[in-house]
């Protein structure tokens, strides 16, 4: 076989010719695509491997699509191509040399199925669905034998960039989607979608409400992070199982929150939640906030990095997410006080607590105006200058961390300065800048006398 893309892309025009040929019949094509072009495609070369794979299994769903007699076209597509399409889904069972093409050639096969077929996409896609379930299912069982967990990336690869070629010419200029203009064959899609979303969901609620089942979370942030799939999650009607499933488990969450709380992936399903639904979402982030918060698990929390995972996730433009205003005294104390147990701020584990403290700082709010502040993200701005203040002036990170504010938040400084000095209040951040430099000056001249 050739391997230029170009003859592939002939071999396709000359197949669109010969279906439309009388006295060739779709069992005569079918074998000439599966044991002449298939076979070709299996020893291409790489650089030409998307192209035979996509034109000859198109080519196929063509045929098996022509087929009207409902029973014939089962038995077409099953016998010829439904191992094809779940053999993506395993990795232990994929094929290496496919392997950078496998869910690239199924999203254009899907597209041109769904564009020839509707039912014979849905029927398809619905077979994939049902096989996922089962597996998932299969492995959980096998799981004392080491066989491990089911891996979801393979359909979250395959899923999401699918749900975006069939959203084209169905998305606003804010990327939402307009729902009145979906196709029917798309909505039945996103049912399909949404059970096999509901029913992984569900059993994370039942058997693993304290988040431990870390493959399955993952799949659940990734799905809900999609920003077309949260949106048609929450506005497409068929979808209203899925979406049931998600609310009912972020609404058991707080109970749990403890626990969850380890699994970096549940952080990111709730700031989602908090954006979509910011009435509820609100006690779920207030509730997240207290928690790791609280006096007592301060300490375990920033030393096995939850927080750190937090401020990771965690960007200035949600501004969807508040905590209560006014002084958190004791997170303040316990904060300052794991900062100053650290003996040599200069050590790897010195220099992370020092960029943590200063991070969830970071989080306490933005200016509305020059002497207000809205509600902070994660610390209100209350807190933050308590942070600050409860590390003494004799704390040998307290230096470090005032000169990495300055650079970063320069308003915060002065705003220290504000609250034990008013009369140094300033009306630029130019000028903010600089009082921040005199008193960090002030400051490091003090402890180098008191050394």
């Amino acid at each position: 076989m050739t391997s230029n893309p170009t003859y592939w892309t002939k071999i396709g025009a000359l197949f669109d010719v010969l279906q439309k040929v009388e006295g060739i019949s779709s069992s005569q094509q079918i074998d000439w695509i599966t044991n002449g072009l298939v076979v070709g495609a299996k020893k291409e070369m790489r650089q030409s491997a998307y192209t035979a794979y996509t034109v000859s299994y198109c080519l196929l769903m063509d045929v098996i699509a022509g087929i009207e007699e409902p029973k014939a076209r089962e038995t077409a597509w099953k016998t010829n191509f439904l191992e094809f399409f779940l053999r993506y889904f395993p990795s232990d069972a994929r094929n290496p040399y496919l392997e950078p093409v496998y869910h690239a050639v199924l999203i254009e096969v899907f597209v041109r199925m769904k564009n020839k077929s509707p039912t014979l996409f849905n029927e398809i896609w619905l077979e994939g669905c049902n096989y996922n379930t089962m597996m998932v299912f299969h492995f959980r069982d096998e799981k004392k034998a080491n066989r491990g967990e089911w891996d979801f990336r393979n359909w979250i690869n395959l899923t999401l960039p699918l749900l975006h070629r069939l959203l084209e010419g169905s998305v606003a200029g804010d990327n939402t989607v307009k729902t009145e203009t979906l196709d029917p064959a798309v909505i039945t899609f996103l049912h399909n979608t949404s059970l096999y979303f509901a029913y992984i969901v569900r059993h994370m609620q039942r058997d693993h409400p304290g988040g431990d089942w870390p493959e399955a979370m993952e799949f659940f942030a990734y799905m809900m992070e999609d920003p077309l799939f949260s949106d048609c999650l929450v506005h497409v009607d068929s979808m209203a199982s899925g979406l049931k499933a998600f609310k009912e488990y972020i609404a058991q969450t707080p109970a749990k929150m403890d626990a969850i709380l380890r699994w970096g992936p549940f952080l990111r399903v709730a700031i989602v939640f908090c954006r979509l639904f910011s009435a509820e979402g609100q006690a779920i982030w207030q509730s997240i906030v207290d928690t790791t918060t609280s006096t007592g698990k301060l300490h375990g929390f920033i030393r096995n990095s939850v927080i750190g995972e937090i401020v990771t996730i965690l960007k200035p433009s949600y501004t969807y997410l508040k905590v209560a205003p006014g002084v958190n005294e004791s997170f303040a104390r316990e904060a300052a006080k794991v900062l100053n147990e650290n003996k040599d701020p200069e050590s790897d584990e010195g220099k992370r607590l020092i960029e943590l403290f200063v991070s969830i700082v970071s989080f306490r709010g933005t200016y509305v105006t020059q002497r207000s502040l809205s509600i902070g993200i994660l610390v209100s701005n209350e807190t933050a200058v308590a942070m600050v203040q409860n590390l003494g002036t004799d704390s040998k990170v307290l230096v470090p961390i005032i000169v990495k504010l300055c650079a970063r938040d320069p308003r915060f400084i002065e705003h220290l300065l504000w609250s034990d000095h008013p009369e140094s209040q300033t009306e630029t951040g130019n000028e903010a800048k600089y009082n921040a430099a005199a008193w960090v000056q002030s400051l490091y001249e003090q402890q180098s006398r008191d050394r």
